[in-house]
């Protein structure tokens, strides 16, 4: 009998230490080269959320002076995202976030977790879901934002977002 008792208190050590052993790994997975630091996960929720709040002021204060933003759009004939073909200045953005997003009630929203790489430029992947009231995507778009985030005077700001969209069925 003791032996039994031995042996399976044994197995629960084991487990135990198993169990404790996974959650380092899965904390180790946190601070990989490719986990996002706390500091720019939040330039991203607040990148976000400017334009979701159509705060121009509030983009401005986050984008850089020479800010790009590439687009693909989804063409429904070849079920693929057309390339890279979208390109709007800081003039242009800022123009859709006061009158174009407002107006088709343009909502995006971070899906799972994003991965960086960089260590000034930096480089931030997502998968974004974009949605609005425009008929021809009444499911929304989805896609990857890839942000350019760059130091800035000692501030982080955004110099290039690129999004690589497809249609959700």
């Amino acid at each position: 009998m003791k032996a039994k008792v031995f042996w399976i208190g044994g197995v629960v050590v084991l487990l135990l230490l198993a169990s404790l052993g996974a959650c380092v790994s899965s904390d180790s997975t946190k601070t990989s080269e490719t986990a996002v630091s706390v500091e720019i996960d939040q330039i991203f929720d607040d990148y976000i959320a400017a334009f979701n709040d159509y705060d121009v002021d509030a983009v401005r204060a986050m984008i850089t002076d020479r800010y790009m933003s590439y687009g693909t759009a989804w063409d429904p004939q070849s079920a693929v995202s057309t390339p890279l073909d979208r390109l709007r200045n800081l003039k242009t953005v800022l123009a859709e976030v006061e009158l174009y997003l407002p107006s088709t009630e343009v909502q995006w929203e971070r899906l799972g977790d994003p991965i960086m790489t960089g260590d000034g430029p930096w480089l931030v992947s997502q998968v974004i879901r974009r949605m609005s009231n425009e008929p021809q995507y009444p499911n929304g778009i989805e896609g990857i934002f890839i942000l350019t985030i760059v130091d800035e005077a000692g501030t982080l700001k955004v110099a290039r977002n690129v999004f690589v969209a497809f249609e959700v069925k």
